[in-house]
């Protein structure tokens, strides 16, 4: 129930590609994203995008962003951008933890970074998934994607960095704020960086057609078992 750490921005990918597969002993080298190489490092690692019809995959920054901090809501229902992802525009307060790492003071606006240049007087280390609680998540009701860990996203930036938003357990509240990005080499692990994958949810429209569909056809076995 804490997010994974220590893991670089290929091995996000070669999850996101077991998760395609089906998990077990599927594939971590295609599916989602094509890997090429045979080795830790891909020999095709900066020409890496997503392939079409990936059903789990890193997210690109546009959607990590929009899912942190897009509220439809706002503007007078035409929509518009929070400062910080847990739907607010002044820094969140900083999560204290328990002896098993679950926030303690969750409530609105609470999220597990660091306030003071000493981060070990604080948490210290990642803490329970959610455990803010549900008035600190996104509109979108995602968790934590400010602070605990940053997380990585497709992007590729100045050439051969992929990108990371969000901030961590360890960085300051600038690093929560809608206007930071970062980004390191692929291959980068640290304590401080995890990741998230995002998943295909059909459109509301499509489930109900998928729904009319069914008992059409279970109406439609119905009649030609009475005829």
């Amino acid at each position: 129930d804490k997010p994974v750490n220590y893991v670089s921005w290929y091995n996000s990918i070669r999850f996101a590609n077991w998760l395609h597969n089906g998990q077990g002993s599927g594939d971590t080298e295609t599916g989602s994203y094509t890997i090429l190489g045979g080795t830790e490092t891909p020999s095709n690692g900066l020409s890496i995008t997503r392939n079409g019809g990936a059903t789990w995959f890193l997210t690109s920054e546009d959607e990590w962003y929009k899912g942190a901090y897009y509220d439809p809501s706002l503007a007078g229902g035409s929509g518009d951008y929070w400062d910080y992802p847990t739907e607010s525009n002044s820094a969140p307060t900083v999560a204290t933890a328990n002896s098993v790492g679950d926030i303690s003071n969750p409530g609105v606006n609470v999220a597990n970074y660091t306030s003071g240049a000493d981060w070990n007087s604080q948490n210290g280390n990642v803490t329970t998934v959610g455990s803010a609680g549900p008035l600190s998540e996104s509109y979108y009701g995602t968790s934590d994607q400010g602070g605990n860990v940053w997380e990585w996203n497709e992007v590729l930036i100045s050439g051969s960095s992929r990108g990371l938003r969000g901030g961590s357990w360890a960085d300051g509240s600038n690093t929560l704020q809608a206007s930071l990005r970062d980004s390191i080499d692929p291959t980068g692990e640290d304590v401080t960086i995890g990741f998230r994958v995002a998943t295909v949810v059909p459109e509301p429209s499509t489930l109900a057609l998928a729904a009319f569909g069914i008992v059409a056809i279970a109406v439609l076995r119905r009649r030609r078992r009475c005829t």
